[in-house]
């Protein structure tokens, strides 16, 4: 039996969080919609980035801002799929019901959503 690297979508916020989820993660390949896809180009890199939910193992989400529409559809595109959504909100306040009931795992902070995701059992139980 073959193993492969765990692949997982950073979706989310911009910033600098990406960089820090992978170094942590280096067991992973990770995909960055800002970094693996021409944000500019709306229809192919809308195609891209769901694609690319499409062939991931975990969808990880972190959230920092009050506009979070691409998060959503990416988070419903992964759960129609069977994916396991990893959500990480940090604003204060209202969070979506939806999303948060089909995300498997919530946190409020990106800091604890990392250390607990690089210690799960999600990068030790890769779909063969």
């Amino acid at each position: 039996m073959v193993s492969r690297k765990l692949r997982v979508y950073l979706g989310g916020s911009k910033g600098t969080w990406r960089r820090k989820f992978a170094k942590e993660n280096q067991d992973c390949e990770c995909y960055d919609p800002f970094k693996h896809s021409k944000q500019t180009a709306l229809v192919s890199f809308t195609q891209k980035d769901l694609q690319a939910v499409k062939e991931t193992d975990v969808l990880f989400i972190y959230i920092n801002y009050k506009i979070y529409t691409g998060s959503c559809i990416e988070a419903g595109f992964a759960f129609a799929r069977g994916i396991p959504i990893i959500l990480v909100f940090e604003l204060k306040g209202y969070i979506d019901p939806l999303l948060l009931g089909i995300s498997r795992k919530v946190f409020t902070d990106l800091d604890s959503a990392i250390d607990w995701f690089k210690k799960s059992t999600y990068v030790k139980k890769v779909r063969k």
